[in-house]
């Protein structure tokens, strides 16, 4: 199969000689072998080698969470070895150019979950809006938000205001349900720290135009429970749709 060179984890450097000997009986020259440190666990999960079985050890399980696959990619060429600098995202390009076996460390490198999501993190800010959607697209149709048809311009602009604040597109539906429906779930803690503070139509009456930065908040969760940015929210929202949740309170 004229392969030069195999690669693979340490713990079968045991049987390596046993494969030598194989090739050389065979009249075979053997390729040369590398043996790596194996990934550990991420401390989170425990001690030890990661397997198979171990949260982030199966592909499948970033497709079903919707990580971008060049960035599930970029963070597993960096386990266990530094291309130099402060370099963390680099696409596949660059990852090739900067390979050297020799930069690969000697001791195990340790699997890091929140290292995988910063890189797709930053993977998911670069995307031009256009590309984003396409990938949101899917991820709101399966939570039921996205009829067919939809408003593309809508959509895109909702997405603009999502796209710098999540870090996974699996997150997406949560944050920005209540651009899509009425019926959007609330943050409890902002409910009971609002409701603290008394009733929101009596502050709205009391200091709505004296200071508008105490009615703000309630505003706020009336409208998305939670939310992002506040006046590009309700922009993109709408008069109608804002008028409607402000008559719920």
């Amino acid at each position: 199969m004229r392969i030069s060179h195999v690669i693979r984890g340490e713990d079968h450097l045991s049987n390596t000689s046993k494969h030598v000997d194989l090739y050389h009986a065979l009249g075979v020259t053997p390729p040369q072998y590398a043996h790596l440190p194996l990934i550990l666990k991420d401390p989170k999960m425990g001690q030890g080698k990661m397997s198979k079985r171990d949260r982030g050890a199966l592909i499948e399980e970033y497709q079903q969470r919707h990580f971008l696959p060049a960035a599930v990619r970029n963070a597993i060429a960096l386990l266990g070895r530094s291309p130099g600098g402060d370099r963390e995202v680099m696409d596949i390009g660059e990852i090739i150019e900067a390979f050297d076996i020799r930069q690969i460390q000697k001791g195990a490198a340790r699997f890091d979950e929140a290292k995988m999501n910063h890189i797709n993190f930053q993977y998911l800010k670069a995307l031009p809006v256009e590309t984003y959607a396409w990938f949101a697209r899917p991820v709101l149709a399966g939570k039921g938000l996205l009829p067919e048809p939809h408003d593309e311009d809508y959509l895109q602009r909702v997405l603009a205001l999502c796209q710098d604040k999540i870090t996974s597109l699996e997150a997406l539906p949560e944050f920005c349900a209540y651009f899509f429906t009425d019926d959007f779930p609330a943050d409890p803690k902002t409910a009971e720290k609002l409701a603290k503070k008394g009733d929101p139509r009596a502050l709205a009456a009391a200091h709505g135009e004296e200071k508008p930065f105490r009615w703000w908040p309630v505003t706020r969760f009336a409208l998305s429970g939670s939310g992002p940015d506040f006046l590009p929210m309700l922009e993109v929202l709408g008069r109608d749709t804002v008028l409607r949740r402000l008559a719920r309170l």
